[in-house]
């Protein structure tokens, strides 16, 4: 050989380069296209076998919204800094059909070097834009409004799309909404915006999409005003090779006007048109449809649908026998928050009918405007037929069997009341108004409120120092003198310029901003702002900054980290206010204003004014404490109380009365209640069953709970003693326990439910008692053509129905009729009156 050290320097280098071959990992990946695949397209998509090579061609999972085609094979070797980069590519057609994300599974493929997995890839599918909306440089920003017509009806609600597109070299945020001044425009807020990109002449858009619901009100042919939005913008610049980002600038964006012609309606063929446009459903009832004579009939239309709901939609007036007595519709209007162009509307109507027959309500039309098929539609109501049974006779009572004493008799005792004094002391309980606080107690627990404000007020002292920002920005100030101290002087000193970006970034958070492409003016005017500023050595500092990091080994740190030492321990956080800490004293504040607020002494209390002899000011007090708490027994006793000393024994009874059966073993409100019987006996001689010693045991919610108890225990028995008799092995009492058990708690059961017979309607929580000069009316109505009938005071009934400030009652002898509130004091609920 004639140059045998080459010979040995080319194997050393072969085996070198083998080696370096074999050194390399193997794997296999997807190569991604940049901008992601376009939508419905034809892109590429490439699996690349990196240092090995497919023993098959390989098949990757089928992905729903993906189509793969027949894929070409390619080599490349290549050699970059002595390395050897051998690859195996399968270049697949890869068409796209649906937007969003993709993701292609993770997978195995059998190599040469063995069974490697391929990882998952995830593909942006992007939107072709063909509306035209494309910047016209390649970094600019641009906004449009799109409609989807542009000939429109008054009162037509479209959707529209305001757009904004940005190129992805630009990163840009919203800086406020869109604002847009359009008189005679009507439309719903603007939702949050929704995010898409799109490529369009083979490069790659981010846009955000505003989508809402708009109507013109008035007809009109010309351009409407443009939108105005603020954005935030930030290029993205290749500077010798480094990625940096040109200074944030905020600028305004103008949508292109849009010419619009909104016409005028034609001309309605029907008077049931009252201005509706859009597309809606309208549903009719009829409740009840068979009535006795003078019972009301609600006649319910609603009308619900999509449309110009902003001008006050309402319905045609309806056709109704001239003979049917009307009360005046009442109307309302649902819709959901946010959505103007959508909503129900529901109209009552109650009619009466006057005498029994067939009464036939006429079709009942609407008519509305559909801006689809820019024509009228009519929605047509049948007609329906009333049902008016006549009402039965009420048979004629007897003086012993009437609901009451004939209106004639006596309205009042006239022995001497001296036998069933009338207690005057007022019941403890909800009603009472507490003692006043003495001088000596009330130093005692405010002994301890300064010690609580001074730890309040350093507790809020801490807040405000956590929440304000110029003391939360001075810690990074810190930290920043704290870095500067390591960062080393030397010039080859290793981690200098990491710890010198550190020290950087720690300022940067101090003077209130994070972005590391501020221009030393910039600096300069932070400083400023937080009252740090010294005449441009912030700038200075920051220009020497930004050359000493690109320029480590230019010259020693130590003059810049004496002059950066020497202005950050100059920043000084601004005194704190002493109005940011009372604001987050206003929880304290609000207690102690409710606390002066309310009064010590409660004198005008009902238990005060009761004891002051001032009956007249005590009950209506009390009258409104039963209104919200019917079946409270102390409210009841006591109101009563107030009413039986201004000589109301009419009303004092009934709430006596109600008293004794809530609350039938308090001896206070037995002896009230034998009292006002004296008074007003022989009206209420039904009231004298509450009197009987063993029925007043318990209450009727009491006699109906132990009724329940006792039927479930008999049951339980008897299961038992069923048990007993086909289980020998049950070991648990004998047969003839469990019958006689269950015996036993049956007549129990059975004595709780005579006395709630015995009870009658005072069992019913619907009960009332009537009040003196009540009549008995046909229809709820105070016309004078009616059939009345006169009820003795006092009577018990039973409310079964309720229309406006009307009840329908029903008397002990089977009597219905309509009564005013106003004439019945219900025992167990509220609508009470004096």
């Amino acid at each position: 050989m004639k140059y045998p050290a080459l010979t040995t320097l080319a194997a050393a280098l072969a085996l070198w380069l083998s080696s370096a071959v074999l050194a390399q990992a193997q794997m296999v990946y997807w190569r991604l296209p940049k901008g992601g695949l376009i939508y419905q397209q034809r892109n590429e998509l490439s699996l690349v076998f990196d240092q090995c090579e497919p023993r098959v061609q390989p098949v990757p999972p089928q992905v729903l919204g993906l189509r793969l085609g027949s894929p070409s094979r390619s080599s490349q070797i290549s050699v970059v800094n002595l390395k050897v980069n051998q690859q195996v590519i399968f270049i697949y057609p890869a068409e796209p059909s649906q937007l969003g994300k993709i993701v292609i599974p993770e997978f195995e493929v059998p190599t040469n070097k063995g069974v490697l997995r391929v990882p998952s890839a995830i593909l942006d599918i992007a939107e072709e834009d063909t509306s035209g909306l494309a910047p016209k440089n390649d970094d600019a920003v641009v906004s449009e409004l799109r409609l989807p017509k542009t000939q429109l009806w008054v009162g037509e609600v479209i959707t529209a799309d305001y757009v904004i597109l940005v190129p992805d070299s630009v990163d840009a945020s919203l800086a406020s909404q869109p604002e847009w001044k359009s008189p005679g425009i009507t439309k719903e807020d603007w939702p949050k915006p929704e995010e898409f990109s799109t490529v369009q002449n083979g490069m790659r858009y981010n846009g955000a999409r505003y989508r809402t619901r708009l109507m013109f009100e008035n007809p009109l042919s010309e351009r409407i005003p443009p939108i105005h939005q603020k954005v935030n913008i930030q290029h993205n610049m290749n500077v010798f090779g480094i990625l940096q980002r040109a200074p944030l600038r905020t600028m305004e964006l103008t949508s292109e006007s849009r010419e619009v012609e909104v016409r005028q309606l034609p001309p309605a063929p029907s008077p049931s048109f009252t201005g509706a446009t859009g597309r809606f459903q309208l549903h009719s009832t009829l409740v009840p449809n068979q009535v006795a004579e003078g019972e009301p009939v609600t006649w319910t239309l609603q009308l619900s649908g999509t449309g110009n709901w902003p001008t006050q939609l309402r319905l045609p007036p309806r056709d109704v026998p001239a003979s049917f007595t009307v009360i005046e519709p009442r109307s309302r209007t649902e819709q959901s928050d946010g959505k103007l162009f959508e909503g129900t509307l529901v109209e009552d109507l109650v009619v009466i009918p006057p005498k029994a027959g067939s009464f036939l309500i006429p079709p009942y039309e609407f008519t509305f405007f559909n801006t689809e098929t820019g024509a009228y539609e009519k929605i047509v109501i049948p007609s329906e037929t009333v049902q008016v049974k006549p009402r039965a006779t009420p048979a004629t009572a007897t003086p012993a069997q009437s609901t009451g004493n004939s209106p004639t008799q006596p309205r009042y005792a006239t022995g001497s009341p001296g036998a069933h004094t009338l207690p005057s002391q007022f019941l403890p309980g909800s009603a009472t108004a507490a003692k006043p606080w003495s001088s000596l107690w009330l130093w005692t627990l405010l002994t301890p409120w300064p010690g609580i404000l001074v730890a309040w007020l350093m507790l809020a002292r801490q807040k405000a120092l956590q929440s304000d920002p110029f003391h939360s920005r001075l810690k990074h100030i810190h930290r920043a003198i704290h870095l500067l101290s390591l960062i080393p002087s030397s010039t080859a000193a290793p981690g200098k310029v990491s710890a010198l970006r550190d020290c950087m970034d720690e300022i940067l958070r101090g003077l209130g901003t994070s972005n590391p492409a501020c221009e030393p003016a910039q600096i300069d005017h932070l400083a400023a702002l937080s009252g740090w500023s010294h005449h441009g050595d912030w700038a200075a500092l920051w220009t020497e900054a930004t050359r000493l990091l690109y320029a480590p080994s230019a010259q020693p740190i130590s003059a810049w980290k004496s002059q950066a030492g020497d202005l950050l321990s100059k920043c000084k956080a601004p005194p704190l206010h002493l109005k940011k800490i009372l604001r987050h004293l206003l929880p304290l504040l609000t207690v102690l204003a409710q606390l002066t607020a309310v009064p010590l002494h409660a004198a005008d209390s009902p238990a005060d004014l009761y004891q002051q002899g001032k009956f007249s000011d005590a009950a209506p007090l009390l009258q409104v404490e039963v209104q919200s708490r019917p079946c409270d027994w102390v409210l009841r006793h006591n109101l009563a109380l107030s009413l039986a000393q201004q000589g109301q024994w009419d009303h004092a009874f009934c709430h006596f009365a109600s008293a004794r059966l809530l609350a039938p073993r308090q001896p206070q409100v037995a002896a009230s209640f034998e009292a006002a019987l004296q008074r007003v006996q022989p009206e209420a001689l039904w009231a004298q069953w509450i009197s009987r010693p063993w029925l007043n045991s318990l209450s009727p919610w009491e006699w109906g709970t132990a009724a329940g108890l006792f039927c479930l225990l008999g049951a339980g028995a008897l299961a038992m003693a069923l048990v007993k008799c086909y289980q020998a092995d049950f070991k648990l009492g004998q047969p003839s326990y469990w019958f006689g058990a269950a015996a036993l708690a049956l007549v129990c059961s059975l004595g709780c439910l005579g006395a709630l017979r015995m009870l009658g309607p005072l069992a019913s929580p619907q009960a009332a008692v009537t009040l003196p000069e009540t009549s008995l009316k046909s229809i709820p109505s105070d016309i004078p053509q009616q059939e009345q009938k006169e009820l003795a005071p006092l009577s018990q009934v039973i409310v079964t129905k309720q229309f406006l400030g009307w009840r329908l009652v029903r008397t002990t002898t089977g009597e219905e009729g309509w009564l005013r509130q106003e004439q019945m004091i219900p025992l167990y609920s509220g609508n009470l009156t004096r």
